[in-house]
């Protein structure tokens, strides 16, 4: 055996031992799409009729890009994103069960407001007794709590200021989780002068239009950086975190279709595309090995290794880029299918030639290198 020929062998080999290792277990190693492993399909519709011309125009791009950066960090693989219509959005996740977390997610706007409060007593009873809203102040009760306050209906500032948000725990009541947060230059400042200018005034925290807490501004906060409280769980502290991380939608969204689809169909339509592959494979490889004999044995080893090598790539690009999975689907399984079919019309091309050259006179060799 030649040099030349003992290197080709051991790169082959090589190659094959590694698209192995990447490719076992097949459902470790390779991520499933929606059809596969089951999941979520969601239409979300776009309320944008209270927006204005301009905003409506930028209202579903923004609300994709905003979901789109929630789902990611929830750690969902290979979400589909995408727009129908005017303004709808589909969403499709892959791999989620959990329906009632994912559609609170995805539908909390996430609209973060700090407003003063007014505390003149005869407005307050005044506006609990008439049930009206003053004028410049809308009447709110504190999440939890059986208190009434008066807040600015026009608020001193947003949460398109927040930088980053986490879930922190409350040592003072009994590790009850908040959400700590840290707004941008501009927010510090803007945050600085209202801390500076109501000492000793009451600040409300509202969210989507809810009032999450009302603390008291004992000193000014210079540092831009703040909790939220509201008797939160740590599951509502994080999904709350994620959502203001990610900013606000730019209008409120609802669910017009909803469709679960459970692993027990992904696993059927597995093994139907299996089984379908498998016997496809079988055919050919009995075909190959029937009419063209010994060329038919190389071509059969020819295709498993092609079949391994697909495989195997699909797990190491998944092992080297996490953030970007390859997801195998069901269109995936056929375009396997088709490949593995083209790849015996290759090998019939180049036996047929062989042959004709072996017809004509010439050397296996000879013939070979012409095939």
């Amino acid at each position: 055996m030649s040099k030349n020929l003992k290197i080709r062998l051991l790169v082959v080999v090589s190659v094959i031992a590694a698209c192995l290792y990447f490719a076992l277990p097949l459902d470790k190693k390779v991520n499933l799409g929606l059809d596969l492993q089951g999941g979520m399909h969601l239409v979300m519709k776009v309320d944008t009729e209270k927006l204005d011309e301009e905003a409506k125009k930028d209202a579903v791009p923004r609300a994709i890009e905003i979901l789109r950066n929630r789902i990611d960090q929830l750690g969902v693989a290979e979400p589909v994103i995408q727009r129908q219509g005017e303004n709808q959005i589909i969403v499709q996740l892959p791999g989620v069960t959990d329906r009632d977390k994912a559609k609170e997610l995805i539908g909390t706007v996430a609209q973060l407001d700090f407003s003063m409060v007014n505390e003149d007593p005869n407005l307050l009873n005044e506006a609990l007794s008439t049930e009206t809203n003053p004028p410049g102040y809308l009447l709110k009760q504190i999440k939890g709590k059986p208190d009434f306050i008066l807040v600015a209906e026009k608020p001193a500032l947003t949460g398109d200021t927040i930088a980053n948000a986490m879930v922190d725990f409350n040592s003072a009541a009994f590790g009850e989780p908040q959400i700590s947060f840290t707004l941008n230059g501009e927010g510090a400042k803007t945050f600085a002068r209202l801390t500076r200018a109501h000492v000793n005034d009451r600040l409300a925290i509202l969210l989507d239009g809810e009032v999450l807490s009302a603390p008291n501004i004992s000193e000014p906060i210079l540092s831009g950086r703040g909790v939220i409280t509201g008797q939160f769980t740590v599951e509502e502290a994080s999904l709350l975190a994620l959502a203001l991380r990610s900013g606000s939608l730019p209008a409120p969204m609802h669910v017009e279709e909803e469709r679960t689809i459970g692993p027990l169909l992904g696993q059927d339509s597995i093994r139907a595309g299996v089984t379908a592959s498998v016997f496809g494979g079988i055919a050919v490889l009995i075909f190959m090995l029937i009419y063209y004999l010994k060329a038919g044995i190389i071509s059969d080893i020819v295709l498993l290794c092609n079949l391994v090598i697909i495989v195997g790539v699909m797990g190491a690009l998944n092992f080297l880029l996490p953030g970007s999975k390859v997801t195998l689907t069901l269109p995936g399984i056929a375009g396997i299918i088709l490949t593995m079919g083209m790849a015996v019309d290759a090998n019939i091309l180049i036996n047929e030639r062989i042959r004709e050259e072996l017809a004509n006179g010439r050397p296996m060799h000879a013939a070979i290198s012409s095939g």
